[in-house]
């Protein structure tokens, strides 16, 4: 983005927390860092047997991380274990846990960086609560002591079905907690519709953006370290009709944010007000499609519920996922940055 708004952003009034997928390659030469707080480099894939990595895509030698701190931004390892076998062979694994800090310690100090994002998905058994609430206080606790300042993150479910997070605890034990907040309706799940419904109706039921972030905050959450995660794409999924709610017959196709976009200019921007999510159908008989997605108007929508709520900020996945569209990092100061008066007097003398 354009040096001269970089140099003349305002403070940011909330975190704004991003992943950068190793996938993304260069594209953090385009990022506005000055609408940023803190980014993740998505990621370290642990190794369950032995808390070691199967891959570090680049950690050690990406110059994401000091171009990312030069602009004042934190840069964290995000940390990846799918699937709840994996999950309990690494938290059921006294060693492995042990192993897995210290090689996040040691990363981190590698490139001087600013901390840990964790992102353990798809834990199905209730009984790892324990084993999760004690690895992150011990991880929180190693890296606060012997890189002050550091930030330990971990991201947690829209809905947290299995009871696997104890949020006070880990309310007090770390410094964010971030809401992933979509994929309500799944790529391959049974039905398409919105991937992040701001609020619940009648046609998509109760689980939705709003009550996810009450959920948490119900549940103990402080407000200052609560995050809500957001989408930067959506979901075309092939269906039975055009009906809302309509039944998939599969698996749907990935639109980053430009292809939505561009999709929806082509087939024609409707939205849904119920979720107040755009969406655009396609297809002739027998061959429909529904794309649900995030733009502009819908995320804006949810950086206003944001400061509303008084949470800590928002996660977007993914950086890199706008390619070169300027419009949601506009967005980003429009919702996030000090109004320009407010920025004038806090910096009345400075240079």
């Amino acid at each position: 983005m354009g040096s001269d708004r970089a140099l003349l952003a305002a403070p940011l009034q909330k975190q704004v927390f991003g992943w950068h997928p190793y996938w993304e390659g260069t594209a953090y030469t385009n990022y506005d860092f000055s609408v940023l707080s803190t980014v993740a480099y998505f990621s370290y894939e642990v190794n369950p047997a032995s808390g070691g990595y199967l891959d570090i895509h680049q950690w050690t030698t990406t110059p994401l991380v000091g171009m990312a701190q030069t602009n004042g931004v934190k840069v964290v390892l995000a940390v990846t274990c799918f699937g709840n076998a994996d999950n309990q062979a690494l938290l059921n694994n006294d060693a492995a846990k042990t192993n897995l800090i210290a090689e996040l310690a040691r990363l981190v100090k590698l490139r001087n960086a600013d901390g840990v994002n964790i992102d353990f998905e798809g834990i199905t058994d209730s009984g790892l609560r324990s084993q999760v609430t004690g690895f992150m206080t011990n991880l929180a606790a190693r890296f606060h002591s012997e890189i002050p300042g550091s930030q330990v993150s971990i991201d947690l479910p829209a809905v947290d079905w299995a009871g696997v997070f104890d949020v006070p605890a880990l309310s007090a034990a770390i410094d964010l907690l971030i809401i992933m907040g979509y994929d309500y309706h799944w790529a391959g799940g049974p039905n398409a519709g919105p991937v992040a419904p701001f609020r619940q109706s009648a046609t998509w039921g109760s689980l939705c953006v709003q009550r996810s972030v009450s959920n948490y905050l119900s549940a103990g959450a402080s407000p200052g370290k609560l995050i809500l995660g957001v989408p930067y794409y959506g979901y075309e999924w092939p269906t039975e009709s055009l009906e809302l709610n309509a039944s998939t017959t599969g698996s749907a196709t990935t639109r980053v944010y430009p292809e939505a976009i561009s999709r929806a200019s082509t087939y024609g921007r409707r939205w849904d007000a119920s979720s107040s999510v755009p969406y655009f159908f396609t297809g002739t008989t027998g061959h429909y499609t529904q794309c649900w997605y995030d733009d502009e108007e819908s995320l804006g929508e949810k950086y206003d519920y944001v400061v509303q709520r008084g949470i800590g900020g928002i996660g977007i996945w993914a950086l890199g996922y706008d390619e070169d569209r300027s419009e949601l990092w506009r967005l980003l100061a429009d919702k996030f940055a000090a109004p320009a008066d407010e920025w004038t007097a806090q910096n009345a003398g400075t240079t």
